[in-house]
């Protein structure tokens, strides 16, 4: 059963109707269904226990005039009614779309609140169980059903049952009741009855509003995700890098020298002009793939548009980070795209694609350039373990900053503008000097250095 709830409320169904999909409308009624039988059990209870005819009832509930009988027996009538009409509503909110889901809906809530709101009444004003019942029914409503309609109906039963309640109250009308007296319903049967349909509601509300509340905090995580990385290469955006940009110059104090990899593909539009955008996508996935394959979990990448990406080398010297950029230049160089001729369709010929396709290999030009300290700090200590290394442990400890920062772009320091800037310049100079290759542009030292 606890699949079966999951089953509902993760469903990826969803209709014209948003939010409030068909899943959950079955859902609803589904536990209306639960809630009719546990009703059912307590009226088909009462009635054996309350049967005038039956020798044992004075010896069970010693007074008949502890239950109204009648009006059990009236209201398991219509329990049976409200359960058989929860199971068609199970089968019409699987099929139903648009506004004849609107309307659906406004249907099924006429039925369940007319039978809720006449339940509190014949229970009683002052009760645990209808306290938990309306609780129960608005959460459930606001979060399976189409709100403002839930919203509409719910006012309009809390708004009934106080004005029947007055009624009753200053005996303008005559209500009947489940018992029969007020001193009757002190007895002990009534207060285990109040557990009994009190105790299912508030467990299935709580178990609903738990599984919500994990579902909203789980496509918050998804969402937060997807705003943080390129949806096409899954590397970092430009949002990203620029706060980590923001996150490293914070903890400058822990490194001596940021370079950074400036790179741009060659002949880009060129691929998408001559192969179509799907083979440039491909191409930018692959890239990634490979750029990643060279740098692991050391050093952030970044897709800051098009076919620009960025890698950030913290606490690595620009000896270093040239043979770094060497060893993804290479990579990328090794990157076969398939791409399969068109079949002839003139002269109706088919075309064996493993056989006849086009084979064209990628390249990339860089740029790199530096960031030093003019003065070494002496608390730093060098270590040859990658995994202790400043550059892993500042990227370990990025996205939790990531995840608590603004939407907005952070403002760089001149420091970090100005390492962007002279790393693109290098990266063009190498496009001018013929592609595939890498430029080293001189290294520059903080103007604030700590």
């Amino acid at each position: 059963m606890y699949s079966y709830f999951r089953l509902f409320l993760r469903s990826k169904k969803y209709d014209d109707t948003g939010w409030y999909d068909n899943s959950r409308a079955k859902l609803f009624a589904l536990f209306l269904f639960f809630e009719m039988c546990i009703h059912l059990a307590w009226y088909a209870l009462v009635s054996f226990l309350t049967f005038p005819k039956l020798s044992h009832t004075a010896t069970t509930l010693q007074y008949t005039e502890l239950v109204n009988f009648n009006l059990v027996a009236k209201m398991g009538g219509v329990a049976v009614g409200i359960m058989l009409f929860a199971v068609v509503s199970m089968f019409a909110f699987e099929r139903i779309k648009g506004s004849l889901m609107l309307a659906y809906q406004t249907l099924f809530l006429c039925v369940y609140l007319c039978y809720s709101t006449f339940f509190a009444l014949y229970l009683g004003e002052n009760t645990l169980i209808n306290g938990i019942n309306f609780l129960g029914n608005v959460v459930l409503g606001l979060l399976l059903f189409y709100r403002r309609l839930v919203l509409l109906f719910f006012v309009v039963s809390i708004l009934s049952f106080v004005v029947a309640t007055l009624y009753r109250k200053l005996q303008w009308w005559h209500f009947d009741s489940f018992y029969v007296t007020n001193a009757a319903y002190s007895y002990w049967f009534w207060i285990i009855s109040g557990l009994y349909l009190a105790l299912p509601k508030s467990l299935i509300t709580i178990y609903v509003v738990y599984q919500m509340l994990d579902m909203v905090e789980s496509q918050q995580q998804t969402i937060q995700k997807l705003s943080q990385v390129d949806a096409l290469t899954g590397a970092y955006n430009r949002r990203s890098i620029y706060y980590f940009f923001d996150y490293v110059w914070r903890h400058r104090d822990e490194w001596q020298s940021l370079s950074l990899i400036y790179l741009d593909l060659d002949k880009f539009k060129f691929i998408n002009d001559t192969f179509g955008h799907e083979v440039g996508d491909t191409v930018l996935i692959k890239v990634t793939e490979s750029i990643l394959a060279v740098t692991g979990n050391q050093f952030p990448l970044s897709r800051l548009g098009g076919e620009e990406f960025v890698v950030v080398l913290t606490d690595v010297p620009q000896a270093t980070a040239v043979v770094w950029a060497e060893k993804i230049r290479q990579k990328i160089a090794q990157i076969a795209v398939r791409v399969p001729f068109e079949q002839d369709v003139e002269n109706n010929n088919a075309v064996n694609h493993a056989k006849n396709t086009h084979v064209f290999y990628p390249t990339a030009s860089l740029g790199v350039a530096t960031l030093k300290k003019a003065k070494i700090n002496a608390h730093i200590l060098e270590t040859n373990l990658p995994e202790d290394s400043v550059a892993c442990t500042l990227l370990a400890q990025f996205p939790s900053y990531l995840n608590t920062s603004l939407s907005q772009l952070p403002i760089l320091p001149s420091d970090i503008e100005q390492l962007m800037y002279t790393a693109d310049t290098a990266m063009l100079e190498a496009k001018t000097k013929g592609r595939n290759q890498v430029v080293t542009s001189a290294s520059r030292c903080l103007s604030n250095s700590v």
